[in-house]
């Protein structure tokens, strides 16, 4: 079975806050969950988790297809530059695609 996997580190202080945002408003339509410093939405395209340090935002797609994965990344980075209007981010997605031994 293959997968795909996307990830991104932003460098920012507001990490946090972004995360609280996101979730707040991916909840109306997906399950989520988030801490202070973590969150995790069922985007129907994939799953997303996100992560923040003090200087740093990470987000981590995982998702069926290399057109599922582009979706997800698109719909975190529509949102996220919606509420991170305030500062220019720098985001670049690092793809990788996984080979699963297939169970039986």
């Amino acid at each position: 079975m293959i997968s795909y996997q996307s990830t991104t580190h932003i460098v920012t202080k507001e990490g946090s806050s972004y995360i609280r945002k996101l979730c707040r408003h991916f909840v109306h339509k997906v399950p989520v969950s988030y801490t202070e410093t973590t969150g995790r939405a069922e985007l129907p395209s994939g799953l997303c988790l996100m992560q923040a340090n003090e200087n740093e935002l990470q987000f981590h797609i995982s998702a069926s297809s290399v057109e599922a994965i582009a979706k997800a990344e698109d719909v975190v980075v529509r949102h996220l530059v919606q509420f991170a209007f305030r500062e220019e981010l720098i985001i670049n997605w690092h793809r990788e695609t996984l080979q699963t031994a297939d169970v039986y």
